[in-house]
């Protein structure tokens, strides 16, 4: 059981100066459940979307008002785009399917379109190394905004597609990439219509002139270029900045072109001639945003930095300036980056988009063009998830979370039971004892603990690792529990005590997975120096070490009987190895990114495995066939495992709830979540719980957090809440997979 989004901080430079965490909390039956409103007691004959009032899940790197100025479009590092309402902040829609970190989106002229790009952000904002793990994206898609019904894909690309923008008239859509090259197309057909090449450096933003007929392009080659968009011929190379270029921008006019650097300038451009009309200085940070006013007086700004100081972070500042005589207007301090401005339609607010290092989610923020005042924020507060786990009756359901908190639920009604507090840093696994008095959990904050479930006490703290705890379990007759931690150690524990009796050392990698054999005299350990390791529980003694993954090691499990061995691992495969001779039996593919957990049903004929490709999959354990794929999850799910009995699997990841799925059918059963905390340093007591049809119950505040979207209009919860709060529907559903 991982946290993938810590564990990757932790262990990855790229990650190690990232600026955010990926933890999505949207529902495609979260912010679009989607159900038909009929005859309703409302007296509506419409078809409604519960929509969750929650936020993204990491960084924002761009932002776009509609052409009405009526609705905000924001992208993340969530992989989603949602809608907001500009006046009052609701949030009206989200598209799931982006796939990847969005960069880049822009709305058509005529506002019934949504072109969105992927690509590595921390990279195009920064110019760091990226992580050469990840496959290049290179897509380029078009959404329809009424519906957030996907249209087409635009592929040609052979890099990351950093920026994304229409022509001004909505025939032509541009964008950048990381290969260099700036690529223009039918809007209509999806057709390639012209390729333009010449830069030195991955490109990063671009902008048509407001008649269209000249595009501007900034480089990581420290250029900006200005092309003829109906030949496709470089009309001047404007040169000036002393590093990468971050964000071009042109006046109303068109007259003057605007570009932001890694340099901390601003530099303003007569557009026919290429003459530098004048520079604004001032930013502490590279300059990753730039936007005019709609009257072309003001000139918006954003910059990206780190802070060293105790800690590494992140942070960034919003300036405004007069566009004529460069004066600074006002300044705005960010506690985190500012990866995108624009302004409002009237002019009257400036948007930024934001991201920080370790934050739980990523927002958007509205200021008063003329005072800088902060108006409003896009965005809640809520938690993901990193573990979950079944009683041994299978009637509870234990979730580690990012808040430190382990949530109890009732996995027969759904409903929130206890909430044991006590770490100070994200829980990454859970695990019940065999009687099921006591949950064990493992925390970044170093520590293992052990709680009662009938009170929800702590029985005992196990202190000892130097890294965090990623994983925990407990021997087959509760005695024992073991640890494995990011000080590369194992750790075996006296579970009544809490005394340590020995330490398991070999691995060269942080300790990702422990598990016990069913008769508990060994212990296997997965780890990031990509093998496996099988102690023997009573010596601590090194038995074999498993070799085959080719990247690190996520999760390991036992067979029921014992002599199977399975692994989940970084490499996209499941590997399942002979425990009594380390052989390795056969590889299962399929999973088109990292695999985090896997798990056998109790009668060992089928095996499930989590992915952060947003998929859950069940394979023939003695052949390796795959059964059935289970999706759903709007983002990378951590863990997944079968209840006692076999019929249910329950899964959960970074888009903060917890599943349960008929495991015979594959059938989503409901959804259990924790709803956003009003502040981020704040523990939520308020929970929903859902089926795929839209039927819920949840705490007494629930309603706060739902809204319902009929057409383009959003409703308050009491709205549909006679027809809807059904705790005996939710019940239902649960029992229906038993």
């Amino acid at each position: 059981m991982t946290d993938n989004e810590i564990k990757r901080r932790e262990t990855q430079p790229r990650k190690l100066i990232g600026w955010l965490l990926i933890l999505i909390v949207t529902l495609a039956g979260w912010n679009c459940s989607r159900f038909r409103q009929s005859g309703s007691a409302s007296g509506d004959q419409v078809r409604a979307e519960l929509a969750l009032q929650l936020g993204h899940a990491g960084g924002v790197n761009d932002v776009a008002f509609s052409p009405d100025g009526k609705t905000l479009g924001s992208g993340g590092d969530d992989e989603t785009i949602r809608f907001w309402d500009a006046q009052t902040g609701e949030l009206k829609q989200t598209f799931i399917g982006q796939g990847e970190e969005l960069t880049s989106l822009a709305f058509s002229p005529d506002g019934k379109l949504m072109a969105s790009a992927s690509g590595d952000s921390i990279w195009l904002i920064t110019g760091l190394n990226r992580d050469v793990k990840k496959k290049p994206v290179s897509e380029v898609k078009l959404w329809e905004t009424e519906t957030g019904k996907l249209l087409r894909t635009l592929t040609g690309h052979t890099d990351t597609v950093n920026a994304v923008v229409f022509s001004p008239d909505g025939q032509t859509i541009a964008s950048s990439s990381a290969d260099k090259t700036v690529r223009l197309w039918n809007a209509a057909t999806g057709e390639l219509t012209r390729e333009l090449k010449g830069h030195g450096g991955m490109v990063t933003r671009i902008a048509f002139s407001p008649d269209g007929r000249t595009l501007a392009s900034g480089c990581q080659d420290k250029q900006v270029r200005l092309w003829d968009t109906q030949t496709g011929a470089l009309l001047r190379a404007i040169k000036g900045h002393t590093r990468q270029v971050n964000s071009v921008a042109f006046s109303p006019d068109g007259q003057t072109l605007a570009s932001g650097g890694s340099d901390k300038l601003i530099k303003l451009w007569e557009t026919q001639t290429g003459k530098e009309l004048r520079t604004l200085k001032g930013h502490e940070f590279g300059v990753s945003a730039v936007a005019f006013s709609p009257d072309g007086k003001l000139v918006a700004s954003g910059s990206a930095g780190f802070v060293f100081s105790a800690f590494l972070d992140i942070a960034g500042e919003l300036r405004c300036w007069d566009a004529q005589s460069g004066e600074l207007k006002w300044l705005g301090k960010q506690d985190g980056v500012v990866t995108a401005v624009a302004f409002s339609r009237d002019g009257k607010s400036i948007v930024n988009g934001y991201g920080g290092l370790g934050a739980l989610s990523g927002e958007a923020r509205s200021w008063n063009t003329q005072t800088g005042a902060l108006e409003r924020r896009f965005k809640d507060f809520y938690s993901g998830s990193n573990a979950v786990a079944f009683s041994p009756d299978g009637a509870r359901l234990a979730n580690g979370r990012t808040d430190q908190t382990i949530r109890l639920w009732d996995a027969q009604t759904g409903a929130l039971s206890q909430t044991l507090k006590g770490h100070s840093s994200s829980v990454r696994d859970v695990v019940f004892s065999p009687d099921g008095k006591f949950v064990a959990s493992g925390s970044a904050d170093k520590t293992a603990r052990i709680w009662e479930t009938a009170t929800g006490a702590l029985a005992r703290t196990l202190p000892g690792h130097t890294g965090a705890v990623a994983a925990i379990a407990f021997a087959p007759d509760g005695k024992v529990v073991a640890s494995g931690s990011a000080d590369k150690t194992a750790r075996l524990w006296d579970a009544q005590s809490g005394a340590l009796l020995r330490e398991l050392k070999g691995h060269t990698g942080q300790v990702n997975g422990v598990a016990f054999s069913p008769n508990g005299q060994t212990i296997a350990t997965a780890s990031h120096d990509k093998t496996i390791r099988l102690w023997e529980t009573q010596t601590g003694k090194s038995q074999q070490t498993l070799k085959g993954h080719s990247a690190e090691i996520y999760s390991v499990a036992f067979a029921p009987d014992g002599r199977v061995v399975a692994s989940a691992s970084d490499d996209r495969t499941i590997k399942l190895w002979e425990a009594q001779t380390g052989k390795l039996q056969q590889t299962l593919s399929g999973h088109a990114k990292p695999v985090l957990s896997v798990g056998f049903s109790p009668d060992g004929q089928l095996l499930a495995s989590a992915s952060s490709d947003r998929t859950i999959r069940l394979w023939d354990a003695q052949t390796g066939a795959l059964k059935q794929t289970l999706t759903g999850h709007e983002h990378s799910v951590s863990s997944a495992l079968f209840s006692p009995n076999g019929k249910l699997i329950a899964s959960c990841g970074s888009d903060a709830g917890v599943r349960l799925w008929e495991a015979g059918g594959a059938r989503l059963l409901a959804t259990l979540m924790v709803l956003p905390a009003a502040r981020l340093d704040e523990t939520s007591n308020e929970w929903i719980a859902f089926t795929p049809e839209g039927r819920y119950t949840g705490s007494a505040e629930a309603r706060q957090a739902i809204r319902w979207r009929a057409g383009n209009a959003l409703f308050p919860s009491d709205r549909y809440e006679r027809d809807f709060n059904r705790p005996e529907s939710v019940q239902q559903s649960l029992q229906s997979g038993r």
